[in-house]
């Protein structure tokens, strides 16, 4: 725990996964960076630091060369849910609207890099010209 004492105020658990898929039939997923569990101290939370976590880990996915980051979020973890969405991270294979959703208790999200890699492509491409 916390309590100023130098403890762990916050823990972000990932992993990178190569191509493929992970559902029959489904469409092969890219290079990925899986985001296992995201964890503040209660008293550290309401401060920014899951959102540095979340940078830092698509840092870190950026820096593997991989294409995206995915996770999966409870559906009743709302506080969770608004951070990703903040964060520009889409759902998965949403259920069609008449499906309601307490019909499934988690949800896939992944937040595509790829925009954010070509921008730095194109950028060191400008600073080579230069």
């Amino acid at each position: 725990g916390g309590g100023g004492g130098g403890g762990v105020c916050g823990t972000l658990d990932c992993v990178p996964l190569r191509a493929g898929s992970r559902r029959a039939f489904a469409p092969p997923a890219p290079p990925r960076l899986l985001l296992r569990n995201l964890w503040v101290d209660p008293q550290f939370r309401r401060q920014g630091l899951a959102m540095r976590l979340m940078q830092r880990a698509e840092e870190e996915a950026r820096d593997l060369g991989l294409a995206c980051v995915c996770l999966e979020v409870a559906v009743s973890n709302a506080a969770a849910r608004a951070l990703y969405e903040k964060l520009g991270y889409c759902e998965v294979e949403p259920l069609p609207r008449y499906v309601p959703e307490w019909v499934r208790s988690v949800i896939s999200l992944s937040k595509s890099l790829e925009d954010v890699a070509a921008d730095a492509r194109d950028g060191a491409a400008v600073a080579d010209e230069g």
